[in-house]
């Protein structure tokens, strides 16, 4: 089912309206639409000629949103990132010193986990898993502890939050 979607722009008929930014000057003109029974529909958006395709995801403001509100794509991306100083922190833990570590982590791990946090953090438990279980293993390697290290130490000794307490903690500041 196709559902063709014209737009006008109220003020100029020829204005040139981007399709990635509508301005509160433009409305919908006409909408049509075979069955409403359907609900994965394809749909046809076009605005003054140009048609807006669908994808599955996309990166706005450095968080990637899927077509689903899942946030799983985000939090791959986040994964995938931080999985790359695994190594790196499991090879200098030796050789540098605890609070550079310690500087290491908040300049280069948390600000992938914090930025956002309000927002991807919403998805089930299940999906932000790995990513919890890979920052505790950061933590570990990064403050030298063994496997049976209690989680709530390794943050207590830094001074921050798991992500889901970080996650409620944001949400208590923002207005």
């Amino acid at each position: 089912m196709n559902l063709k979607l014209n737009v006008c722009a109220l003020d100029d008929p020829g204005t040139n309206v981007r399709p990635t930014s509508l301005r509160a000057s433009t409305m919908l003109k006409h909408v049509y639409s075979s069955s409403r029974k359907c609900c994965d529909c394809s749909c046809l958006l076009v605005i003054n000629g140009a048609t807006v395709r669908e994808v599955n995801s996309t990166k706005y403001l450095g968080v990637i949103i899927d077509s689903s509100l899942t946030w799983s794509d985000h939090v791959d991306y986040i994964f995938n990132k931080l999985l790359k100083f695994v190594g790196i922190f499991y090879e200098h833990s030796i050789k540098l010193s605890p609070e550079i570590l310690r500087q290491l982590y908040f300049a280069f791990i948390y600000p992938y986990i914090s930025y956002g946090i309000e927002i991807y953090a919403n998805a089930c438990y299940s999906r932000l898993n790995k990513l919890i279980v890979l920052n505790n293993k950061i933590l570990r390697i990064i403050q030298r502890q063994k496997m049976t290290t209690p989680v709530r130490n390794l943050y207590s000794n830094y001074n921050c939050l798991p992500i889901p307490l970080l996650h409620d903690y944001q949400l208590l500041l923002s207005p």
